[in-house]
């Protein structure tokens, strides 16, 4: 008997029918888990095929698209979707919708195709809002480039210095930010605004880029002011610079209110990523003010 560390001299037990299809599934599989690549590296992009079906629109190499219908559907042809069924119709991304990075540039063809990343990491231009911005979304129609902020599927390894466009590496396919809590330090409290403009905070070093937080919701001036609601009425003045709200009864008294404790310069406020119907110059406001200090609207005059 050969030991155990030498090549057997025994024939070799499968035929050549049998053994060529299961190479070719092997091939197949790892094709399929790196990329499109056999042999490709571990954690290399997954990729797909994708057709730039958007009339009169050219994708860039690095643009952004949303995957709409397979090129050929099953109802048309089985056998042409079971072949080609991974190549997507490639449309104008959605602002909050799931998007694919081109690796190639791609004119409009219907019949015509490239590849594209849909999970892994990729190059890709970015419209850095905030320098602190440690992720990136798509927006409306906009196939040039990803647009940067405080959630996304996106997430930004590294990119140029500076807000606006710039070229940044990112990994795709993620999950929105953790909801884990940031501590800041704030900065400017607008009275008329429902924003609080910060700068994270590590417990000694203040951070250099402006980063803004929305009041909890019912601290806002925006969805109450002028409205009516369970028979009151509010509406908001500034006094002395301090934001104060006006509550107006059915029987015509009324209440004057201030925030209590009030949000003072470099206080510290914890704040966690989720949608805040808040905007900065048209910008989301992705951070809001978990209120661990109880403010409070609280009674500061009573008139009748």
């Amino acid at each position: 008997m050969s030991s155990p560390h030498e090549l057997s001299r025994e024939p070799f037990p499968f035929s050549e029918s049998f053994w060529n299809p299961v190479i070719a599934g092997a091939m197949r599989s790892s094709r399929t888990l790196h990329g499109g690549r056999s042999g490709g590296p571990v954690g290399a992009p997954s990729t797909i095929r994708v057709s730039n079906t958007m009339s009169a629109v050219n994708c860039p190499k690095y643009g952004v698209m949303k995957l709409d219908a397979p090129v050929t559907l099953p109802s048309v042809s089985a056998e042409a979707f079971q072949s080609n069924g991974l190549t997507m119709k490639g449309i104008a991304p959605v602002a909050g919708d799931s998007f694919v990075i081109t690796q190639e540039a791609l004119p409009y063809s219907p019949v015509g195709f490239g590849n594209a990343v849909l999970r892994g990491i990729t190059v890709c231009k970015i419209n850095v809002i905030a320098e602190s911005d440690k992720f990136a979304d798509c927006v409306d129609d906009d196939v040039d480039k990803l647009k940067s902020g405080g959630g996304g599927p996106a997430e930004i390894l590294w990119k140029e210095s500076g807000t606006g466009t710039k070229w940044a590496i990112v990994r795709i396919g993620n999950a929105q930010a953790p909801a884990g809590l940031e501590q800041l330090r704030v900065k400017e409290v607008s009275a008329t605004e429902d924003w609080l403009r910060c700068r994270t905070w590590d417990g000694s070093a203040e951070g250099t880029h402006d980063v803004y937080v929305a009041r909890p919701y019912t601290m806002r001036r925006t969805p109450y002011d002028g409205q009516t609601i369970d028979g009151k009425t509010y509406s908001f003045l500034l006094q002395s610079g301090v934001l104060t709200r006006h509550i107006i009864f059915s029987d015509s008294s009324f209440e004057r209110q201030k925030i209590t404790p009030p949000y003072l310069v470099n206080d510290i406020i914890y704040a966690t990523t989720t949608p805040t119907e808040v905007t900065v110059s048209g910008t989301p406001v992705g951070l809001l003010d978990i209120n661990c200090d109880s403010r409070a609207w609280a009674e500061n005059d009573i008139y009748s």
